[in-house]
């Protein structure tokens, strides 16, 4: 499948499906953590979505989103850097969630 320009555009805070076989499913899908000022690189940072039963129960470093009527941990202490080609598709965005993120970045690289 070839994928056009328009369809790897993320935008901050999407939640989009994991597509990858190996880890699909303990973290079903992920979201997108980087600016959209950044959208022309090939990789954008997103950190993992995993079923809250097997994340760390620490609300301020590990927000809870909902995404299709399930609760998950957002992962901060496991950001990565993937290519935008190798995400699946956007399901939901919690840009809602704005400052919950926030604070989780920040305890995660500040301590505070």
């Amino acid at each position: 499948m070839v994928r056009n320009h328009a369809q790897l555009v993320m935008r901050k805070y999407d939640i989009c499906r994991n597509t990858n076989v190996a880890s699909r499913k303990l973290v079903p899908f992920v979201v997108v953590l980087q600016s959209d000022l950044l959208s022309d690189f090939q990789t954008v940072i997103v950190a993992p979505l995993m079923v809250e039963t097997m994340a760390t129960n620490i609300s301020r470093l590990n927000p809870s989103v909902k995404v299709q009527g399930k609760t998950y941990r957002v992962s901060m202490v496991e950001l990565a850097g993937v290519l935008r080609k190798k995400l699946g598709e956007v399901v939901a965005n919690v840009s809602g969630q704005h400052s919950e993120f926030v604070a989780a970045i920040d305890l995660v690289f500040t301590g505070i």
